[in-house]
């Protein structure tokens, strides 16, 4: 969300976090330990919705990480996605382990894919494959993704 360019012609709220988020990673534990999950949940207990949301689902495994960026979800998409979907989605993670950079073109993405398919699925794509809607994909809004990764709006702090 942070890292993702604007639509065009709306104003980019987020362009110094993209600045300084862009070519670093931010490494975070894969399961909190105890001390932070105790502060999560005197959190939750204070009214953190979506600290509250997300301990329930996530359980006594400590990967709160995940399950706020929406990581449970997005390979629930990508293991149920149709061939299409996949090879794009396999095209781009390539890419990116190759080195190239986070503003992957579609051209290019429709261009790879296709060597990502079997035969079979290869031969069943139509010539607007790449223009049409992927299936369970959520939009550029923030609100749907959200809503389909099952989170809640973080409350406003006063």
């Amino acid at each position: 969300m942070y890292t993702a360019p604007p639509t065009p012609g709306e104003p980019d709220a987020h362009l110094r976090v993209r600045e300084l988020l862009t070519g670093r990673t931010v490494s975070v534990p894969d399961p909190f330990g105890s001390h932070t999950l105790a502060e999560a949940r005197a959190l939750a207990e204070g009214g953190d919705r979506l600290l509250a949301d997300t301990l329930t689902r996530a359980g006594s495994d400590g990967r709160l990480a995940q399950d706020l960026a929406g990581g449970p979800t997005l390979l629930e998409r990508y293991r149920t996605g149709s061939p299409a979907a996949r090879a794009l989605l396999e095209a781009a993670m390539d890419a990116r382990r190759l080195g190239v950079g986070l503003q992957l073109p579609q051209a290019f993405l429709t261009g790879a894919a296709p060597d990502y398919l079997h035969d079979g699925d290869g031969n069943q794509l139509t010539d607007d494959w790449a223009e049409r809607p992927m299936p369970n994909w959520p939009s550029r809004s923030t609100d749907a993704a959200r809503a389909a990764a099952g989170a809640v709006s973080r409350p406003t702090r006063c």
